[in-house]
Parts: C-alpha cells; structure tokens; sequence
C-alpha cells in the first residue's frame, strides 16, 4: 500500500497517532508476525522442533495430548523427567537440579527458536520488510513492548548507529520484569514473556512463559506483576499492535478489562494482508466491528508496504504530511463538537476522551446566573451580561480552534450555536446577529470552524435529578423544552450532525458510542457558520407551540 493510499483510507487513524507521538503517547506492540520473515518458526512450528529434540523426546505426548493439555508443559515435564533420572539426587543442594534443568530448557528453547535465523545482522537487515523504519520511533518513545523472545529488533537496533552514536551508547534497554518504572529513559524494550538473545553468552530472562491459548487464563494470575504493568501501559498510551494475534487468550482478556474500563481510549490493530484485496468490504467492516466492540481497536488492513509506509508517515513533519494530505484532499484535523441540554452527561463522556485533543466548555470561569435557567433571571441586564460573557468566550475558543487545532483528534466541549437553546425562538434572528457580530465579526477572516456536532439526549426527569446534585435549578419541563428547542437548532437531517440517544444507557455505554461516531464512522463536518446565518435568516424556527413558551 502506498503512502498515497493509505493516507487516503486511514487519514483520521494517522492524524491521532502522529499526535499522540508529538504528545509523547504513542507506544508500539509487536507480536510473533514480525519474525517469520527472518526465519523464526510459528508457535506450532516451535513445539514440534521441541517435541523433536532428543532432550526432550516428546513427539509422542504431542500426539496423545488432550485438548485441555498445555502442550509446552508437557514437553517442559517430559524434558525436567529426562533430565532427574540421569542426574538423580547429585543436584539436590540448594534447588541446584531446578537451575539446572531451567538453565538446559532455555538451550533447548534457544536452538529451537534460532535454528534458521541467520547469525549476522547484516542479513536480517537484507531480509527485513519494515522494522528498519520503526527503529528512529522505538529509540524515541518511552517504551516498546516486544511479546517475542528474541533479540532481533535489539540486534537491528544496535546495528543501525552512526559511528558517533556507537562511541557512545547502545541506544535501548531490554527489560523483562514488570518493574519498568525503574527504567526512566526512552528506547526501554519490554519482553513480557521472557528474554531468549541469540548470543547465549547474553544474560536471558530467568523465565519464559509459554501462553498457550487453553493455558493462558491459569497463567493470568502468576503473571500478575507483568499484567498490571501492561495494563497500566495500555490505559495511558495509544498502541499501534503489530504482528499479534487475538487468538492469545490472556492478550483478549487484558484488552478487553481494558476496553470496559476506558470506552472512550483505543489501540490500532494491524491486520495483516499480502494481499489488501483478499478480503471483500462486507468481511473487512465485520472484521472492524468485532474488534471495536469487543477490544476498542481500531483495525487497519495493511500489507509490508503499508506497515513500512505507517511509520514513514508518522515520522514526517507536519508540512510535508499537510502535503501529502493535499494530494489526495484529506482532512489532517478532525473536530467533534459534543453538545447537549443541562445535565445530559456532556462532560462526563468528554472525560473518558482523554487520549484525544480535549477542549473545556468554557476557557474561564462561570459567571453568576449561569446555574440558573433564563426564565429564573429576573434582571435584562444581567441576561445581556450572561450572552456577552458566552459570546466573547466562543470568539477566544473558536479563534484558539482555528489556528492551533490543525492536526489530530478534537474533542469539544459544548458547540458555539448551543446559546439558542436559552433564547426564545421568536428573539433567534436577533440572537444569531448578535453572535455572528461578537465571534465573527466582519473585518475577522476567522469564521466559525466547522467539525461533527454529538447532539447528546437524555431523560429530562433524569437529568433534573443529576441537576439537582449540581446546585442546578431546572425542572424536567424546562429542560425537555430546552432539549427540543437544540434538537431544532441541530436537525438530524443536517449533514454532519448526529443524534445520539443516552436514556437509560450508562456513562461508559455513552462514551463506547461517542468513540464508534468518532472513530469508525465516517468523519463528515456541519457547516457551523451556514447554519447560523440560516438561523439569522429565519430559515430555523419552531414548527409548532412546543418550541415557544
């Protein structure tokens, strides 16, 4: 897939990683399909290559074996058996048998692993597809979590250095314990499963967890020190997965308690093709929903060439990515205004949004009578206050949109036309003026910037409950009036306007629906600034009584 292509399919996914990078959020995940190119055996092609060896001589427990069998520990008691009846009680001091038959595993494992990988880097360099452009950004993040055992992306990584920078450090650190905090440097390659380098002289990881598929929930709890650490590093980063299958039991489970406990928070999912073409649409969108529901991962279908190409174009700078945009007429900033009536739950759901570009109701604080519905404030002038105050914090916040917002994912707290919702209809012309005037004005060049409008509705006797813990004085009346009177400012027949129901739906079933409008669903924007001179124009009004009051 080329650069070209795969901007124009995945311009939205791109824009939120190259963000997150710049904020210093982005991690990377690679799996056992980045190593068979470099002639690394499959899972199954492992154990059988263990099974086979004489050590081990466990051929035939694999053919007896019971489907509810870990497989590699049948092969692990098969070799320990092996091992104890030639040596006997002679290694019983000081647990010296344990080590060494731990010590005669890992060789075991060793040769297994590396019988066909060549033993010079210089041709894994030759046979490598695209790891070499994930180098400069595994050296640059935080952190890289590798579920491999081997060392081939270290030996890549040492290997591609200027003279200058061999004279003065290696440039990564591989860790496998779950201590990785302990590790405050950039360039930290975590082996969750275990460290097996194909220079034995190297030291390894004391363990290597074999997680086979009907083993891997047993397993969750011994490894809990590496779960919790993998799980705080998925909450606050945006992954791209590369090279994993979802078919790793404790991988499902560990993305999943992560999806239940942040909806509004997902992971890229490379799913690799040679072919992009294999799969028609409708299996492809089946594909993406399953894994968004399920997961929150987004899926990308990507070849070589478009895992190579993926990392080129989150490594280039902002002007020759805004180019490459161009060409192929796609956004590089996509905006998603989330509104809705007094205590519908609009702030709580942007809250779960915080792997995206959030943007606060208000730049400063409230003034007094905003708790209050209009009908509450006895005072003109202070109604004239209120809407001055809310005009002149859209200008500074539109103005701040239109100049720093041009990369990445936006989330918006409240949408600049959510005013009408506390002006009588018949005053909307007046309103509309008014606002134009104030957010902009004629001699601006800055006009309204436009994005998707979530017009969040609720119960309104539910939400007079939510209100009432607020300090908010509202009754259920008032706001199913105010409810109506923005379902009639942001119609559903409105190109880039969505409507989404949150009655009886908990706050995170709320955020689970807001992150498919934002990230599976196709962006298109509201014409923001159109919609408010049909306002001005008198092309929006009430249709009946139900709107007046």
């Amino acid at each position: 897939m080329k650069t070209d292509d795969l901007v124009k399919q995945y311009s939205k996914a791109i824009s939120h990683l190259r963000t997150q990078k710049e904020l210093d959020r982005l991690g990377l995940v690679f799996g056992a399909g980045i190593s068979d190119v470099f002639g690394f055996p499959s899972w199954l092609e492992l154990i059988d290559r263990i099974a086979c060896d004489k050590r081990v001589d466990g051929k035939r427990l694999l053919d007896n074996a019971g489907s509810n069998t870990s497989t590699s520990q049948l092969l692990f008691q098969s070799y320990r058996t092996k091992e104890y009846s030639s040596i006997g009680d002679n290694y019983s001091a000081f647990d010296k048998f344990n080590s060494h038959v731990q010590a005669g595993w890992h060789e075991v494992i060793h040769d297994a692993l590396y019988k066909d990988v060549p033993a010079k880097t210089n041709e894994l360099k030759t046979m490598d597809s695209y790891l070499h452009e994930y180098l400069d950004i595994i050296r640059d993040i935080k952190l890289t979590v590798n579920y491999n055992f081997d060392n081939t992306i270290e030996r890549l990584l040492s290997e591609n250095r200027t003279e200058d920078q061999k004279s003065k450090a290696r440039g990564y650190r591989t860790v496998w314990n779950s201590d990785i905090q302990l590790y405050p440097q950039r360039g930290v390659i975590y082996h969750p499963n275990g460290f097996l380098p194909d220079n034995t002289t190297e030291r390894t990881s004391e363990d290597l967890i074999f997680l086979d598929d009907s083993f891997g929930d047993q397993l969750i709890e011994s490894t809990s020190g590496h779960y919790s650490t993998l799980s705080y590093y998925y909450a606050q980063n945006t992954c791209i997965f590369i090279g994993l299958s979802l078919e790793d039991s404790t991988l499902k489970h560990l993305l999943r308690k992560i999806a239940n406990t942040h909806p509004g928070h997902v992971h890229y999912y490379v799913y690799y093709l040679e072919d992009t073409n294999t799969l028609d649409n409708e299996s492809k969108n089946a594909i993406i929903d399953a894994n968004f529901e399920v997961y929150n991962l987004v899926t990308l279908f990507l070849n070589k060439d478009g895992i190579k190409n993926l990392a080129k174009i989150i490594k280039k700078s902002d002007e020759d990515y805004e180019e490459i945009s161009d060409l192929v007429a796609k956004d590089t900033s996509f905006k998603y205004f989330l509104t809705g009536s007094v205590s519908v739950g609009k702030s709580t759901a942007v809250s779960h949004f915080r792997s995206l570009q959030t943007h606060d109701e208000w730049l400063e604080n409230r003034i007094d009578g905003m708790e209050k519905d209009p009908k509450l404030i006895s005072k003109k002038e202070q109604i004239e206050k209120i809407d001055k105050w809310v005009v002149d914090q859209w200008r500074k916040k539109n103005f701040t949109l239109a100049r720093t917002a041009n990369h990445g994912v936006h989330i918006i707290d409240r949408c600049p036309l959510d005013a009408f919702a506390f002006t009588p209809v018949k005053e909307w012309t007046k309103k509309a003026k008014f606002t134009k005037d104030g957010i902009t004005p004629k001699r601006s060049k800055t006009k309204l910037v436009n994005g998707t409008v979530i017009l969040l509705l609720g119960d309104p006797d539910a939400m007079a409950v939510r209100a009432l813990k607020l300090q908010k004085k509202v009754s259920p009346a008032d706001l199913t009036f105010r409810q109506d009177l923005l379902k009639l400012v942001y119609g559903n027949d409105v190109a880039g306007i969505v409507w989404l129901d949150t009655r009886e739906k908990t706050a995170k079933k709320v955020a689970k629906e807001i992150s498919r409008i934002i990230h599976i669903d196709n962006y298109t924007e509201c014409n923001i600034q159109n919609r408010l001179s049909q306002i001005e124009n008198g092309e929006v009004s009430a249709d009946d009584e139900g709107c007046e009051q």
